[in-house]
């Protein structure tokens, strides 16, 4: 295992433990895309000591800002996906899971497995989930495009 392959092991394991305290977290955010990790790296930047929990099931992060560039063949793909404990802020927990449920009247996020995230403040930023064919058809649209406008 490589010291980022330990780093990101001890970050999972980490997060299992954030979903059993019993205590909420004083902002919960849901979505770990460029906004969800944005606005967690910036309240931490501000306010240090915030506990924050960032609830995301993917094990990547892919920076979309920068596929318009991909689909203009200006930049490389595989240069927009990173793993998510590499992007992850520091002093953030990641909880590794999908949220499936808000109960706004008791402050909770309600995740897949049942488990029950507690918070003062919640930020939610779910982002998009692509069909595995999307991509295809968006290359395809773009060829249809260049042929039929010629």
């Amino acid at each position: 295992m490589s010291k980022s392959d330990d780093e990101a092991a001890r970050l999972h394991r980490s997060t299992a433990d954030a979903c059993n305290w019993g205590s909420a977290f004083d902002v919960v955010v849901v979505g770990g895309g460029s906004a969800g990790i944005g606005v967690t790296a910036s309240l931490l930047r501000r306010w240090p000591a915030l506990r924050i929990a960032v609830i995301e099931p993917s094990d990547k992060h892919y920076y979309q800002p920068a596929w318009t560039l991909v689909g203009g063949g200006a930049y490389d793909a595989e240069l927009t996906v990173r793993r998510m404990a590499d992007v992850m802020p520091e002093h953030a927990e990641w909880i590794h899971a999908q949220a499936s449920a808000f109960d706004p009247k008791n402050n909770l996020v309600v995740l897949a497995d049942g488990r029950k995230i507690g918070y003062r403040q919640l930020i939610v930023c779910p982002g998009i989930r692509l069909a595995s064919h999307t991509w295809s058809l968006v290359q395809y649209y773009l060829m249809w495009r260049i042929l039929c406008h010629r």
